[in-house]
Formats: C-alpha cells, sequence, structure tokens
C-alpha cells in the first residue's frame, strides 16, 4: 500500500488485515490511524474486523453432546466418511 495521504475508506477496508497483522510500515501504520480516528465508521469495521479475527476466538470449540456426537461417528462410520 502506497500513501499519498490519508488512506480512503475504501483503502482502510482492504488493507485491515495487512494493518492488524502488523504488515504495513511504520509511516503508512501512522496514516492508517490518522484516519481511524476521524472516521468512525472506519474505526468500528477494523474493531470489529480484529474481534473476529482474534486467533483464540478462530480456535475455540463448542463442545457437542455426547449423543449427536456418537451419532455423527456412526453416520461417517456407515457412509465410508
Amino acid at each position: 500500500m502506497k500513501l499519498m495521504g490519508l488512506p480512503t475508506c475504501e483503502e482502510i477496508e482492504q488493507f485491515a488485515y495487512a494493518y492488524l497483522e502488523g504488515q504495513l510500515e511504520p509511516e503508512q501504520i501512522k496514516k492508517f490511524e490518522r484516519h481511524l480516528q476521524g472516521c468512525a465508521n472506519c474505526k468500528r469495521f477494523v474493531d470489529s474486523y480484529r474481534e473476529v479475527a482474534r486467533p483464540e476466538r478462530l480456535a475455540q470449540t463448542i463442545p457437542l453432546d455426547p449423543d449427536f456426537e456418537r451419532r455423527i461417528i456412526e453416520f461417517l462410520a456407515k457412509e465410508g466418511g
């Protein structure tokens, strides 16, 4: 991302992942954050993106009911999966 001035809202959306992963240059980060300070919509977008992309959130699993898990295993065994 090469920015002459502040990034546009479209650039904020396009480079949100790179920003959150620390893949932008220090000067680009400053410009990115300056935009976020003045744009509530982009700040909300990046904050929500950050929440969804948290590694510990992605690693969470929901425990299955043991009976349901057993039925899935049996079904897969019958189907050859």
